[in-house]
């Protein structure tokens, strides 16, 4: 059984969905074989049978995690009882830096918030570098920085539009 990288969105802002689904999509190019990436298309709290037994044994195979950061993600239940699981599951991992929070907005998070512990990242190519290396790093892959480069580009097209929607 794989490792889990779960992307967390809220249901309470469309964009972070949206965002969450070009992450699913960069991370499924970038390692298909290493990871089952965890992208939910249920919001929290689904009604249907078995859904929060699945969604609890999921966090516990959790080994990396991306937090996409709105006002709303912040706020929201669902997102710190996922950020809880997750830090607290027991894992083996090489590397310390395996839960990010990405934001669009540098001046969202309050340096004293849950996600201030972890790392906090301005979108940016430097910042998701860090996280991919972790990532990396963990299954001893060494050979996927061109992969990393070209995905990076189909990600910030994407997240740009998407972005560029919301603002128009």
């Amino acid at each position: 059984m794989k490792d889990v990288l779960f992307i967390s969105w809220t249901s309470r802002d469309n964009v972070s969905k949206l965002i969450g689904e070009a992450f699913y999509d960069f991370f499924q190019s970038l390692f298909p074989d290493e990871l089952d990436i965890f992208f939910s298309k249920k919001t929290a709290g689904s009604s249907s049978d078995g859904w929060f037994v699945d969604f609890k044994t999921t966090l516990k195979r959790t080994k990396f995690a991306l937090f996409i950061l709105s006002q709303e993600a912040v706020n929201s239940e669902w997102i710190g009882y996922e950020l809880g699981a997750i830090s607290t599951n027991d894992v083996s991992c090489k590397t310390q830096k395996r839960i990010f929070s990405i934001q669009f907005d540098d001046k969202l998070i309050k340096r004293n918030s849950p996600f201030s512990v972890f790392q906090i990242m301005d979108f940016s190519k430097e910042n998701m570098y860090v996280f991919f290396t972790s990532i990396c790093e963990e299954y001893n892959i060494c050979d996927r920085d061109d992969m990393f480069k070209t995905e990076w580009d189909n990600l910030v097209s994407k997240c740009t539009d998407i972005l560029d929607k919301q603002h128009s």
